[in-house]
């Protein structure tokens, strides 16, 4: 069985892998825009059994399928914003003016906004403590070289305009303390995608694989055996 992992924004292309060891991890920020990362994920013709995203890279996970730039039989969103900024026509979705102060200071102080960013992804999680321990170094989520093209990603993205019925059978997993994508959002998922089952883990943040990986696991292996070998 064959697996891709895309990861969060400013986090390794690797942090995936302790929960997927034998997947590929795609690592899109190495490229210096969208339009460029897909292109090259194009030119391999890649077709994969599981496809898995958190976070930003989930929101790529769906851009990828949608564009035909690969191939998967199941998809697996964790934390994955259907739209990350708020507009009047969606509301379940980070204020505009929250984001527009948060990206102001990533590119004033990169490294002080990656600690609060940090302490973002594990709050109201009641496994904080936890979560924090498996998070990455604020120094290297400072690298703005890296990371501020795939800000403008963030602030822009939005999958509510398109047509996504040709998705493959999908689980999205959400902690429903998120403080980054609201878990309203999983079900806005379920409503624009046919083939959608939702995890909802009560106590969790914005990681919740790193919450409770145990079950989180445990529900992505149900699922995807259901999908890819049935």
């Amino acid at each position: 069985m064959s697996w891709l992992t895309l990861s969060g924004w400013a986090q390794p292309a690797e942090s995936l892998l302790t929960h997927f060891p034998h997947a590929r991890a795609e690592n899109y920020a190495a490229h210096e825009n969208i339009d460029a990362w897909l292109a090259a994920l194009s030119a391999q013709n890649l077709s994969v059994d599981i496809l898995v995203g958190w976070s930003l890279g989930g929101y790529l996970a769906v851009e990828a399928l949608r564009r035909n730039a690969l191939q998967a039989k199941a998809l697996v969103l964790i934390s994955t914003p259907i739209q990350f900024v708020r507009n009047e026509m969606f509301l379940d979705a980070m204020p505009v003016p929250t984001w527009q102060q948060f990206k102001k200071n990533y590119t004033d102080d990169a490294l002080r906004t990656a600690k609060r960013f940090s302490a973002l992804m594990s709050m109201g999680d009641a496994a904080a403590q936890q979560v924090s321990a498996r998070m990455p170094s604020a120094e290297s989520m400072a690298d703005k070289a890296r990371f501020e093209h795939w800000l403008h990603v963030l602030e822009t993205a939005s999958h509510l305009p398109h047509v996504l019925d040709h998705l493959p059978p999908t689980l999205v997993i959400h902690g429903a303390q998120d403080a980054i994508v609201p878990a309203a959002q999983a079900v806005t998922w379920q409503k624009k995608l046919p083939k959608t089952r939702i995890l909802i883990l009560p106590q969790a943040g914005h990681a919740p694989h790193w919450h409770d990986e145990a079950h989180v696991l445990e529900q992505v292996h149900r699922f995807t055996k259901e999908h890819v070998n049935a």
